[in-house]
């Protein structure tokens, strides 16, 4: 004897899908008004992003390994350096799908020397979060790339790179740097030199 089967109900998916939607909308909408590029993804864009990700994390896992035992930050981060030098000059339609290769590649490092899992997402979510500030800082709306041979766009990414974007991200990282407010302090202030340091020696 067959049991009657209920057909399934879409009312349920219908507002958690506009609920996405509007999620995406707004982080697309942030994303521009930070000056990143939010076009179609075109066929450079996700060649640019297949060749960062990997660089990215080659150059995560080598910045990894330079720590101490028992240490979670690098001594020197060079994997968001190389990733704001590339996307200041290669003038891609859509950013958005490096900056995910990058977020991805940054996970994938944190796995490679055993982080645990809340750890290696907070420092991901950081590392991105310092790359969109530096861009969206050195960049001007409506005028031509920055170049570091101009002075005042030098001045605007080393406040930017030098200063901003490296206490934003450690910030975001702060709460998988420890529970003590020694651990918490020695953290965020190592993890703000690594980077600084980092994008001053690189980007330029």
């Amino acid at each position: 004897m067959g049991v009657a089967r209920k057909a399934p109900s879409y009312a349920a998916v219908r507002p958690a899908a506009r609920e996405a939607g509007a999620g995406f909308a707004l982080i697309r909408n942030a994303l521009m008004l930070a000056g990143i590029a939010v076009g179609p993804p075109d066929r450079r864009s996700l060649l640019a992003a297949l060749i960062g990700g990997a660089g990215y994390l080659a150059l995560a896992c080598l910045s990894l390994m330079l720590s101490r035992a028992g240490d979670t930050v690098s001594p020197i981060w060079l994997a968001n350096a190389c990733a704001v030098a590339v996307l200041l000059r290669a003038g891609l339609r859509c950013e958005v799908p490096f900056l995910i290769a990058c977020f991805a590649a940054s996970l994938a490092a944190n796995v490679v020397v055993q982080l645990p899992d809340s750890i290696a997402l907070f420092f991901s979510l950081a590392n991105v979060v310092e790359i969109v500030a530096v861009l969206a800082l050195t960049r001007v709306p409506g005028r031509a790339p920055p170049d570091m041979n101009r002075l005042g766009d030098l001045a605007r990414f080393v406040w930017a790179g030098g200063l901003v974007g490296p206490v934003l991200s450690a910030l975001v990282a702060l709460p998988a740097m420890g529970t003590s407010l020694e651990q918490l302090r020695a953290g965020a202030v190592t993890w703000f030199l690594t980077d600084s340091m980092a994008m001053v020696l690189i980007v330029p």
